[in-house]
């Protein structure tokens, strides 16, 4: 009897020692962040009176001020470099980037060419897939894909590789079939989408991101506004002027 007590008390601290390495192993997996800010030269539009580049420099960076250290961190930019090059993609501080060199290297932005969406988040994809932990790409553009390729199919493929990723995507100063683009990202990418028409929404954007990879919670976007929803073609709510001939009985609803 004392044996088979011996045995039961033994098993279960095999097991409580079994559940405890599988914690902290799991503990251990810090979650990986890359942010992709767009460098390309449409970015040298103006919003609040600032060149957007400058606002999204500004909001990124203190976007990477405040994460925490057991995020592992990195930053990729595009278009920065050279004009026409859809090849122009650059991991300036791979993960685990100190964040004071991270912040460095977004001093040296200065908008010039195409924006390849594609070619990004494929990079992006193929460098967080070779670690460990949850993945997730925060994707800042002003525009569409310039370049070949299919970003939504891209975020897809990769995520139907196994590859434990989200891509959550800020679309800033866009309109019209741009919005839609990156719409349908963040909908591949299992993420969220935000839509930042100023300097404010820019940085409520990247906050409300942050939270949600530290915390490891599903992103919770705004609503966007009614400009931002409307669909082209769509109108908005502005007052309209209709003319009629004849009798009959005219019914207006919102």
């Amino acid at each position: 009897m004392k044996s088979f007590r011996h045995v039961r008390r033994l098993s279960l601290l095999l097991c409580s020692a079994v559940l405890l390495s599988a914690m902290i192993a799991s503990a251990g997996e810090s979650a990986r962040l890359l942010l992709i800010l767009d460098g390309s030269g449409s970015m040298w539009g103006r919003v609040d009176g600032q060149p957007k580049i400058t606002v999204a420099k500004s909001a990124a960076s203190d976007a990477i001020s405040t994460l925490p250290q057991e995020i592992t961190a990195g930053l990729m930019f595009y278009g920065h470099r050279r004009k026409g090059d859809c090849q122009d993609i650059e991991l300036a501080a791979p993960l685990g980037t100190a964040r004071q060199q991270m912040l460095d290297q977004l001093k040296f932005v200065s908008p010039k060419g195409m924006t390849p969406l594609t070619a990004s988040l494929t990079k992006a994809g193929e460098l967080l897939a070779g670690g460990e932990g949850d993945a997730t790409v925060i994707l800042v553009s002003d525009g569409i894909e310039t370049c070949t390729g299919d970003p939504c199919a891209a975020v897809a493929a990769l995520r139907d590789k196994g590859l434990k990723l989200v891509v959550h995507v800020v679309g800033f100063d866009v309109k019209g079939p741009a919005v839609e683009q990156l719409q349908c990202i963040a909908r591949a990418g299992g993420g969220g989408y935000f839509q930042a028409n100023d300097t404010a929404g820019l940085r409520q954007a990247l906050s409300a991101i942050r939270t949600t990879v530290v915390d490891r919670k599903p992103v919770t976007p705004p609503p966007p506004s009614a400009q931002a929803a409307a669909t082209p073609g769509e109108q908005t709510s502005a007052s309209k002027r209709v003319r009629i001939a004849g009798p009959g009985t005219v019914v207006l609803a919102p």
